[in-house]
């Protein structure tokens, strides 16, 4: 997980995450993991729509816990501010 979160982190602001950063998405990872593994169907549903399907043998609670990580990375107000 930790290497994912600080490749993410280099995609979407071209740096690493500080040990604080790195920590929390961490944690959002994991938390939402654990909420989405009770709640399979609020799993597919966020892994999919709008895009679709998932390739074959990926893990939907792990696609689904990605997915917000992935939204809160990029409505970052770092993501967001010109420079």
């Amino acid at each position: 997980i930790e290497s994912q979160v600080i490749y993410g982190f280099r995609l979407v602001l071209a740096r690493p995450p500080h040990e604080a950063e790195r920590t929390r998405i961490i944690s959002l990872y994991e938390r939402v993991a654990k909420q989405y593994a009770g709640d399979p169907r609020s799993a597919q549903d966020i892994a999919t729509m709008p895009l679709g399907p998932l390739t074959e043998n990926v893990d939907v609670v792990a696609a689904a816990a990605w997915t917000v990580v992935g939204n809160v990375l990029l409505n970052l107000d770092e993501t967001l501010a010109k420079r």
